[in-house]
């Protein structure tokens, strides 16, 4: 096995590679380019090299450094306006499992198992022991249930959340053995576990219901939705790299004419930011239009302001004539 052994380098042998790689640097630029690398970092910058290369270590006649920090720039705009639109998608979906279904049931619904699919995964147990003086490693596979999986990892966010105010307030009026009801659950939880939850659910009309208010039109659907949707939060969240990025797959989108709202179904466009926007244009085109028009349009501003090619996205050629990316502020 090999093992890496590459030094650390500063940012005058970083630009130097640059140089010799066909990158444009001018010398009365090296200081604010050095300024670049140092509060960003070569190896993030490196992300968006690919398009700006014509072989592998090969800068394209012309390109400039600025080239790269444009796409950068970018990038950083697109991702703080996903997660504006990402935080109201969140927000609803516990205000909807909380509603729907403590009307419907208990107000302790997540933990009745009878509504949760009996799904259950193959995992990795390694287990390490002393054999004749000598450490031995054996690994052994087990069944475990998703469900209970899942109500677990939500048990350890709930006790990360007991010294919250809400939290506080509802042990001093009852009791810390007292079961919590689904309203504080669902505020205790990361957008994943909501995804996971409603993903477990069984078939139902409030599962149904919900999927109808996000604009999908099966519940399977909204599921794969909320997978890509999730992927997409933890990569701005993280201030990953959006541009050029795959997403999510096998994202679900509807072909019948009566339910289609996208005209493209390329299964890398999908995969790309075309694909999971889009989904958020639907979930907005049903609740929250403004909102909607908004996100979209400066999507197509944000294109113009970085002379971004929208390829590179999965933005297929003449995205814009179908209706739910038709521009509303010209």
């Amino acid at each position: 096995m090999n093992h890496f052994s590459k030094p650390p380098r500063n940012p005058d042998y970083l630009i130097k590679i640059l140089i010799d790689r066909g990158l444009t640097i001018d010398e009365t630029e090296e200081i604010e380019i050095k300024s670049y690398i140092r509060k960003i970092g070569y190896f993030r910058l490196s992300g968006y090299f690919g398009p700006l290369q014509s072989e592998k270590d090969k800068f394209k006649d012309s390109t400039h450094f600025h080239d790269i920090i444009r796409l950068y720039r970018f990038d950083k705009e697109l991702k703080f306006l996903t997660f504006k639109a990402l935080e109201r998608v969140e927000i609803q979906l516990r205000a909807l499992l909380t509603d729907t279904y403590s009307i419907a049931h208990p107000s302790f619904w997540y933990a009745d198992k009878e509504l949760f699919e009996e799904k259950m995964e193959k995992v990795t147990i390694s287990k390490c022991f002393l054999e004749d003086g000598e450490l031995i490693e054996r690994n052994t596979q087990i069944d475990i249930s998703l469900y209970d999986a899942l109500i677990n990892e939500i048990s350890t966010s709930v006790r990360k959340t007991e010294h919250s105010e809400f939290m506080r307030k509802f042990i001093d009026k009852y009791s810390a053995d007292s079961p919590i009801p689904s309203w504080m659950i669902m505020e205790s939880i990361s957008f994943g576990k909501l995804s996971r939850l409603y993903a477990l659910l069984k078939p139902s009309e409030e599962k149904k219901f919900i999927a109808n208010q996000f604009g999908a039109v099966t519940t399977d659907y909204l599921v794969s939705w909320l997978h890509a949707l999730v992927v997409l939060r933890n990569i701005c969240a993280h201030h990953s790299r959006l541009w050029n990025r795959k997403i999510g797959k096998d994202i679900k989108m509807p072909t019948r004419k009566s339910n289609k709202f996208i005209s493209d179904f390329n299964e890398e466009n999908l995969r790309k930011y075309y694909g999971v926007s889009s989904c958020l244009l639907k979930i907005f085109n049903e609740n929250d239009k403004t909102f909607m028009d908004y996100y979209k349009n400066k999507i197509h501003i944000l294109f113009k302001k970085y002379d971004i090619d929208p390829c590179a996205l999965g933005f297929p050629e003449n995205f814009q004539n179908d209706k739910i990316w038709q521009r509303t502020d010209i």
